[in-house]
């Protein structure tokens, strides 16, 4: 589990943008991690 904690600001605009794309938070989360990673030169990571 990876878990942390971001503003009320934050964690409504990501859950206004995945109600937006049809996706889950979750998703949504792992699309960015994936992106993170990259950058950093590395392979995505699992399912999402």
């Amino acid at each position: 589990m990876v878990a942390g904690y971001f503003s009320p600001e934050m964690a409504r605009a990501v859950k206004l943008l995945a109600v937006e794309r049809g996706v889950t938070v979750q998703a949504l989360i792992g699309e960015a991690l994936d992106l993170v990673l990259r950058q950093a030169g590395k392979h995505p990571m699992g399912e999402r």
